[in-house]
C-alpha cells in the first residue's frame, strides 16, 4: 500500500510518498546438496521518499496541469527505508532487511510529440547488517542503478512504456571477508496504464531479467490500482 501527496516546494513541483506492505513467499533450493523448502509471510521495510522537480515543472493546480504540455523536466529524490520489517537471523531469506537503506536519485524527462523519454541514475547505500545469519556482520557496498523509459501517449489518457535498467556493485563483506557477489544485472519491462475515470486508474506491468549474474533471474507480472482524491 502506498500514499502519495503532491507538494509546492518553493514554487516548484514536488511530492512525498510512503509505502509499506506485506509479502508471502515460498520456494526451494539446494544447500550443500540438500534440498531445502520453506515458506513464510511477513511485513516489508517501510519506505518514504521526497521528490523535487527543480527544472521545468512549476507547482500548479490540477486544471492548469491538464492544460500544460510537458517539455523538459529535471528532478531529484531521496528515499529512506527503515528496518521495521519482519526479520529473524535464523532465516537466510526474510521479508525485512534489518538495515537502513538510503537511495538518492536524479532523473530527466523530455517530450517529443506523443513520445516521452526518461532517464535516471540512482545509488543505494546500506548500513551494516550486524545480525546476519549465524550472528555474522554483513557489510554491503553501494549498489548503483541506471534506467531508461520510452513512453507513448495513447488516446483517452492511456499510455504504454518500454523500460530497461542496469545495476552494478553491491559487493558484500561478511566479518571482513569479501564475497564474490558483485552484481551486474539488467531488466527489461513493459507498462500499460488505463484511466477509468477522474479518480481511478489501472496500471499493468511485466518485467524479466535480461542479464543476471547474481539474483534477479525472474519474471514479474502485476497490476496496480490508483485512486486520487
Amino acid at each position: 500500500a502506498a500514499y502519495v501527496r503532491s507538494l509546492d516546494l518553493w514554487g516548484k513541483a514536488g511530492k512525498i510518498d510512503a509505502l509499506w506492505g506485506r509479502a508471502c513467499q515460498e520456494g526451494s533450493g539446494f544447500v550443500n546438496e540438500v534440498l531445502i523448502r520453506g515458506d513464510r509471510c511477513g511485513t516489508l521495510d517501510p519506505a518514504v521518499r521526497l521528490s523535487y522537480l527543480f527544472y521545468g515543472a512549476p507547482a500548479m493546480d490540477l486544471q492548469t496541469f491538464r492544460n500544460t504540455t510537458q517539455k523538459r523536466v529535471i528532478g531529484v529524490s531521496l528515499q529512506v527505508s527503515a528496518p521495521l520489517g519482519d526479520y529473524n537471523n535464523e532465516n537466510l531469506i526474510n521479508t525485512g532487511s534489518n538495515r537502513w537503506i538510503f537511495k538518492p536519485e536524479i532523473g530527466i524527462s523530455n517530450r517529443w510529440g506523443a513520445f516521452v523519454g526518461e532517464a535516471a541514475l540512482a545509488a543505494r547505500f546500506f548500513t551494516d547488517h550486524e545480525n546476519f545469519v549465524g550472528d555474522t556482520t554483513l557489510e554491503p557496498g553501494p549498489l548503483y542503478q541506471g534506467q531508461v523509459h520510452l513512453v507513448y501517449d495513447l488516446p483517452k489518457g492511456r499510455w504504454i512504456a518500454v523500460d530497461g535498467n542496469y545495476f552494478w556493485g553491491g559487493r558484500t563483506e561478511k566479518d571482513g571477508v569479501k564475497g564474490d557477489d558483485r552484481q551486474d544485472n539488467s531488466r527489461i519491462g513493459l507498462t500499460f496504464a488505463i484511466p477509468l475515470n477522474a479518480q481511478n486508474s489501472l496500471k499493468f506491468y511485466a518485467h524479466r531479467g535480461l542479464v543476471s549474474n547474481i539474483g534477479n533471474d525472474s519474471d514479474t507480472y502485476g497490476v496496480a490500482w490508483q485512486y486520487r482524491w
